[in-house]
């Protein structure tokens, strides 16, 4: 986090700490977190993601993926079919 404190002033960008979402992964059972701030604001936590088209569970696991792949391409077949 201090890197990207340091790294978007030099750049001209500012973070909108609203966009941005704080997902952990971790395999432990009873994992202990304390709340992460970015430029004072608490971030919030998301356990699923999806950028460019992939999505990604902080479990790690294809499923969500494989699903909204699978969903879309019945989308494309149903329009195709008509």
């Amino acid at each position: 986090m201090s890197f990207s404190r340091i790294w978007s002033p030099q750049n001209l960008m500012e973070f909108d700490v609203k966009m941005c979402k704080l997902m952990r992964i971790t395999k432990k059972r009873m994992p202990q977190f304390s709340d992460t701030q970015f430029n004072n604001n608490i971030l919030q936590e998301t356990s699923e993601s999806c950028d460019f088209s992939q999505a990604i569970r902080n479990k790690l696991s294809w499923n969500v993926h494989v699903n909204t792949i699978a969903n879309t391409a019945k989308k494309i077949l149903s329009l195709a079919i008509t």
